[in-house]
């Protein structure tokens, strides 16, 4: 598999971004079991089962105030069973009475999560209205507490001041 993601995405990604993207994203057991301590416990006072978590790519904004700037790292979040399938959620700001999905919490950002289901990734294209809006005004909309995990240590980089 490695050999494999060498020949296909390896090459591609260099070429795309002019680097070598990062490669490993550690996190210690600590932090780990610390953190799946914390979604549940959060989860469990709403009277809420946690089914899994999703570890979901994503990459640092050029301008970040932490992580490496251009570079991919991972972000985690617990899943909850909604429908038969396991779903992204947040359970900082669900109740008891209403799960908040990762889907709902992005799309105040302006942001088309398309990843909870078959029929959300075919229609990825059609943005609805309210997210359009939402996405205009992102700079001005203050940021909602999460329970989102994506503080890693990533390589590559292995550049003077970035990463081990």
């Amino acid at each position: 598999m490695l050999k494999y993601y060498d020949k296909t995405r390896k090459p591609i990604l260099e070429n795309a971004l002019g680097f070598e993207d990062t490669r490993m994203n550690y996190y210690s057991i600590e932090t780990i079991e610390n953190y799946f301590d914390y979604a549940k416990a959060l989860a469990k006072e709403k009277g809420i089962k946690v089914t899994g978590i999703n570890f979901i790519s994503a990459a640092y904004p050029v301008d970040t105030e932490r992580g490496i700037p251009n570079y991919q790292t991972n972000m985690f979040m617990p899943t909850v069973e909604i429908n038969g399938k396991n779903i992204c959620f947040d359970p900082v700001q669900s109740t008891r009475d209403k799960i908040v999905t990762m889907k709902e919490m992005l799309s105040y950002y302006g942001y088309n999560w398309v990843y909870d289901s078959k029929e959300d990734y075919v229609n990825r294209n059609n943005l609805p209205k309210t997210e359009k809006q939402n996405f205009r005004s992102r700079d001005v909309l203050e940021d909602k507490m999460s329970s989102a995990g994506n503080l890693s240590h990533i390589k590559p980089p292995y550049a003077e001041g970035h990463g081990n």
